[in-house]
């Protein structure tokens, strides 16, 4: 008898092909651009590859990330699926709970990246905390690592 959470895995696994998931986070991993942000933590190198506009791509490499810690997590199904802000922040939430609850710091990572990648300019009033944190972080990780960087990949992370 199927669960709740078979069922959330077959939802996952019909929103987003799991080989094809994988084979571009794989492609993107082996790619030289993507060598060039191996340094940098994983909010700043979601905000470069965002930032060249890779589309969906991009997303389904978070989504990988995300499936590979939580497996089957409805929320991420439901972003990966819709790509919204509001299916993103409710994510975002969910990864910043179980970042508390599994004790794995990592997690909220992934959350901020997720927020990230859902919020778009301009930002409505709505999401303006959402935004704010998102943006603190980026700040925060930029600072920690700026004075270690190539000054190219500092032009392109500002």
């Amino acid at each position: 008898m199927p669960t709740d959470d078979d069922d959330a895995h077959a939802f996952f696994h019909a929103a987003f092909d799991p080989d094809a998931v994988s084979e571009r986070a794989a492609a993107d991993s082996s790619d030289s651009e993507a060598k060039r942000l191996v340094g940098l933590p994983r909010l700043l190198r979601y905000a470069v590859l965002a930032r060249d506009d890779l589309g969906d791509a991009v997303c389904r490499r978070l989504v990988a990330e995300i499936e590979e810690l939580c497996p089957g997590l409805p929320p991420a199904a439901a972003w990966a699926a819709m790509l919204d802000p509001a299916t993103g922040l409710a994510l975002a939430a969910e990864l910043d709970r179980l970042a508390v609850v599994r004790d794995l710091p990592l997690l909220r990572s992934l959350g901020d990246c997720v927020r990230l990648l859902s919020l778009k300019l301009p930002c409505d009033a709505d999401h303006l905390a959402a935004f704010r944190r998102v943006t603190s972080a980026m700040i925060q990780a930029f600072d920690r690592i700026a004075p270690s960087l190539d000054l190219e990949i500092v032009d392109q992370v500002e």
